[in-house]
């Protein structure tokens, strides 16, 4: 049973624990990955709005031409949440126009800004840092005109350098990956007990009720009206049911074999004991020729006997054979019964189809004259108000535009009433066309059965004729025997030589028929160790 379960179980545990940790590592994967892409999208979309309310804080402190207002404006903004450091790269033109005490960013992504501005967003991973950069350009404008005169409107004043520390959310990122391996952890646990007891009731059960049907059979007491109890329909129950198969047929087979051994050990006894009056028979040459005339006799009767019952097993059998050919015929009739019937089981049911299709056009239909009807029901609410203002005059246009509205509602309600009817119709339609296209295949499976029964029946007949053809043939035999008898009876006086040889013969036939009961015996013996009724 062990290594049964590890064949089975353990095979089936370590498989389905290799797909749910594939699983988990794909779902781990995707979760995680689509995680981190929102959180630096939403990351993105809050810097950008981040960094426009700092570039117009920025815009106009250099508005206002003050450094201090615009380093004090600088310094609180790189205070803010998530801010890692803010910095704003003047041009040359701007530290020239001023005469800061500055030089122009060597940085070449900086560089390119003065010479092709755009915005840029760059992710930066640095060891354990990573972080949002963010470059913004600051382009000239008309009001920046009057306090650099030296530059042209559009030109690059300066790139401001936004950087965003992703460092927080890669670390919830990492409690969040923490807390899926645990609960899958958990849940794997749970899984694998589950699959253990499904496992043990499953698997584990039927099996060593099987075996142990099966070690009962090859070691027990040879029950074998003993059967497999099947309680599933799975593989294990189909063994099961091909064990229990099996042992029916060894069962019957055993049943017969006894049936067969205890006429054998008849027949045994009964050779055992003629060999013996044969040869106490032999013995006496005084009542050789007596016993000899009397066997004659007796031979005589039993061929006799046997001749008739030959006859009357031939007529049987031509009877037997009648009745099959009457049966074939009538088989023949009723299969062709089932054709027709099937034929007109699938006509039917086509032209159930065409009623359906046809109910399917009359629902069509009443759609047509239900809009029509809600036209009409319109132009005579038109028609009303149209009377309403006419006064006194379009009274009588009024009174029969109300009818025509009343006609139209009343008209409406008989549509719904006969659509709610012709829904019912046509469901009641679809299913006596199911109904009989299920009829017909009933129809065809019988056909089918029919037809292996005529097979059946026709292959019998066959075998009949074969053996009223034996019977024949034996009947012929036996007549012969019968005149042998007849000429033995004739020649009943034998010599003394003749004798003796016969009584050799009854001698060895006396041991033979013993050495065959002793045989039987011992096959008796060994089929009684069985069960099998």
């Amino acid at each position: 049973m062990n290594k049964i379960k590890k064949h089975i179980g353990l095979k089936i545990s370590l498989s389905l624990l290799g797909i749910l940790l594939v699983c988990f590592s794909i779902t781990q994967f995707i979760i995680v990955s689509e995680f981190k892409k929102s959180s630096l999208k939403l990351s993105e979309d809050s810097l950008d709005m981040l960094s426009s309310s700092i570039f117009q804080t920025m815009r106009g402190a250099m508005a206002m031409g003050d450094e201090a207002i615009t380093k004090k404006a600088l310094s609180d903004a790189s205070k803010l949440k998530g801010i890692k450091s803010i910095k704003v790269h003047k041009s040359q033109a701007v530290i020239d126009g001023y005469g800061l005490n500055a030089q122009v960013s060597n940085e070449e992504i900086i560089k390119n800004q003065f010479k092709n501005p755009k915005k840029m967003d760059i992710e930066v991973q640095k060891n354990s840092s990573h972080e949002l950069r963010l470059i913004l350009p600051l382009l000239a404008e008309k009001e920046c005109l009057s306090c650099h005169p030296s530059v042209e409107l559009g030109d690059t004043l300066g790139v401001m350098d936004i950087a965003y520390s992703f460092d927080e959310i890669d670390n919830a990122l990492d409690e969040l990956n923490i807390r899926f391996i645990v609960i899958f952890a958990v849940a794997l646990i749970l899984t694998l007990l589950l699959l253990i007891l499904t496992l043990n009731y499953v698997i584990k059960n039927p099996l060593e009720e099987l075996m142990a049907r099966v070690k009962d059979l090859s070691s027990g007491d040879g029950d074998l009206t003993a059967r497999v109890i099947v309680k599933s329909h799975d593989e294990v129950g189909k063994v099961g049911k091909y064990i229990n198969t099996f042992i029916h047929k060894i069962q019957d087979t055993v049943k017969v074999t006894q049936d067969i051994s205890k006429d054998v050990d008849d027949t045994s006894y009964k050779l055992n004991t003629d060999a013996q009056s044969l040869f106490k028979s032999t013995s006496d040459q005084s009542k050789q020729m007596q016993v000899l005339h009397e066997l004659g006799d007796s031979m005589e009767k039993q061929m006799q006997y046997t001749s008739q019952l030959a006859q009357d097993a031939k007529q049987n059998n031509e009877e037997a054979n009648a009745l099959l050919g009457n049966m074939i015929s009538s088989l023949e009739n009723i299969v062709q019964d089932i054709i027709t019937s099937s034929d007109n089981e699938s006509e039917l049911a086509s032209r159930m189809k065409t009623l359906v299709d046809q109910a399917a056009q009359i629902q069509s239909v009443l759609g047509l004259i239900k809009e029509i009807s809600e036209q009409i029901n319109l132009l005579s609410l038109n028609a009303t108000i149209e009377a309403a203002r006419a006064g006194e005059h379009g009274r009588g246009f009024a009174v029969v535009a109300d009818e025509v509205r009343m006609l139209a509602d009343k008209t409406q309600k008989s549509l719904g009433e006969i659509e709610s009817t012709v829904s019912v119709i046509l469901q009641g339609i679809n299913n006596l066309s199911e109904d009989m296209i299920q009829n017909a295949q009933n129809t065809n499976e019988l056909r089918d059965k029919a037809d292996n029964l005529m097979k059946n029946a026709s292959s019998t007949q066959e075998k009949t004729q074969k053996t009223i053809k034996l019977i024949n043939k034996s009947s012929k035999e036996t007549t012969n025997v019968s005149n042998i008898t007849k000429e033995l009876k004739s020649n009943s006086i034998s010599t003394l030589e003749i004798s003796k040889k016969n009584e050799k013969i009854a001698q060895g036939l006396l041991q033979i028929s013993t050495d065959l009961k002793q045989a039987a015996d011992k096959l008796e013996d060994k089929l009684l160790s069985f069960k099998a009724r």
